[in-house]
């Protein structure tokens, strides 16, 4: 039984190569007169990533319209079949997070302190926009492409790869 949509293995990698380049290239079609963390740069970075993360699961919708199994619908190749399939992990993340930020409070260290110049924009990336829009196009849009071709511990070893490799642009533009 197909649970996503079987492409073949060169499509499903490329396919997958091609979302991920997506993400990070679009945060470069701006004019680079800023550094990463000026407020300017990072609200045309907050746009990319939007405008990304509502292209990616578009371009699903052409896969599986390529794919043999067109049963299925862009919601349920995404991961929300149903209420929990939504709130699970979301809540599992957040209890993730919070083991961290407790360390951080309980020997005193104050992790807003890298915040100090742009705070507002800076949180609003970090904490809000960044971690929603990789979770939609690196595990939402990747899972689909990738699961019926590689199965799920191929599936799950490759995702944070391609995660990691589209955030060497860091180790370039900081």
């Amino acid at each position: 039984m197909l649970l996503y949509f079987d492409l073949g293995l060169l499509p499903a990698i490329a396919s997958a190569l091609g979302i991920a380049l997506m993400f990070v290239l679009s945060m470069y079609i701006w004019p680079q007169t800023f550094d990463r963390n000026h407020p300017t740069c990072v609200k045309q970075r907050i746009v990319s990533a939007l405008l990304v993360t509502l292209i990616s699961p578009l371009s699903l919708t052409l896969l599986g319209s390529l794919s043999s199994n067109p049963d299925h619908n862009l919601l349920s190749w995404t991961g929300f079949r149903d209420p929990l399939s939504a709130i699970i992990p979301l809540t599992l993340t957040i209890i993730l997070f919070l083991g961290p930020l407790f360390q951080c409070y309980t020997i005193g260290e104050n992790i807003l302190a890298d915040y100090d110049t742009y705070s507002d924009i800076l949180l609003i990336r970090n904490l809000v926009v960044a971690p929603i829009t990789e979770e939609i196009v690196f595990r939402g849009c990747l899972t689909p492409v990738l699961f019926n071709t590689l199965g799920w511990t191929k599936t799950v070893l490759l995702q944070p790869l391609f995660f990691g490799v589209a955030h060497l642009h860091h180790g370039v533009s900081t």
